[in-house]
């Protein structure tokens, strides 16, 4: 069986800046990843990216 879930949000500050947060989780034929990340983007457009795992 193959299950995939995904949940995220983004948010813009009244400065320019965009958040992007992301919960993903995958499970398949016994095995499951979790990975997580946040997307940040300041007013100049720069992205800043920070990934994990549960």
């Amino acid at each position: 069986m193959l299950q995939v879930r995904k949940l995220y949000v983004d948010c813009v500050t009244p400065a320019g800046e965009v958040y992007v947060v992301y919960l993903s989780s995958l499970r398949a034929l016994g095995l499951q990843l979790a990975p997580a990340g946040i997307e940040s983007y300041d007013a100049s457009g720069t992205r800043t990216i920070l990934r994990g795992r549960a």
